[in-house]
């Protein structure tokens, strides 16, 4: 006969099978336990005492993002295109080609249908050259001084500028000795807008002065007496 005393005298305490989850604080039942379970461990215990514990549950990694975000870099200006350059009072003078093309924009829009015209003073001609690659401006009396930073351009003698050419590379004094100035220019009238066709250019007449820009490349010019702005 099989003595089943040392079985009884060892007083073990069983659960069948009892299962805790855990969501908060979980209390085990009929095993006289308040104490909160484990976060997120499932507990189960059998009658002849073996007690389980699942490891922790795997979490898949989420997938692996591009380790920087692309930036796009806005193109900027030829590096070998003549610097900006103000010279003199600068009264009415855009302060830069956003300025100048604002203001440009908004002017309304000259009838003339020409390559070359002439404020209403008849002091300042502006005219298409280089067969339609730049427009340039000169003033007939007020010529300012050449650029302290760079070499008096354009030759011929001059050692101060009278006319500003505008290029796709640029806007550039002259310090020139001879005249693009022509015969028969109509006369735009202080407010308006000359877009000169086939070009990207466009010139704005105003007591001020002339402004002109090239919409395309991003340049711009301003001339008046004794005075000029490169942009």
């Amino acid at each position: 006969m099989i003595d089943h005393a040392p079985l009884a005298r060892t007083r073990i305490r069983t659960c069948l099978a009892a299962t805790v989850g855990v969501v908060g604080f979980a209390l085990l039942t009929g095993c006289g336990s308040t104490s909160p379970a484990p976060p997120v461990t499932t507990v189960t215990v059998y009658s002849d005492g073996t007690t389980v514990t699942p490891g922790p549950t795997a979490v898949p990694a989420a997938p692996a993002g591009p380790s920087s975000v692309p930036t796009v870099t806005a193109p900027s200006l030829d590096p070998s295109g003549p610097p900006p350059v103000r010279v003199g009072k600068l009264r009415g003078a855009p302060a830069d080609f956003a300025e100048a093309s604002s203001r440009v924009s908004k002017a309304a829009a000259s009838d003339a249908a020409a390559t070359s015209v002439v404020s209403p003073s008849d002091n300042i001609f502006c005219g298409v050259v280089d067969n339609g690659a730049a427009v340039a401006c000169e003033v007939g009396t007020g010529r300012a001084p050449a650029p302290k930073a760079t070499p008096c351009p354009g030759g011929g003698g001059a050692t101060d500028v009278g006319r500003v050419e505008l290029t796709a590379a640029g806007a550039r004094p002259i310090c020139n000795s001879d005249t693009i100035r022509v015969p028969g220019a109509p006369k735009l009238a202080y407010g308006k807008r000359w877009s000169p066709d086939g070009t990207s250019f466009s010139c704005l007449s105003e007591e001020a002065g002339m402004t002109c820009v090239d919409s395309k490349h991003q340049h711009g010019l301003f001339i008046a007496r004794a005075t000029y702005a490169t942009f």
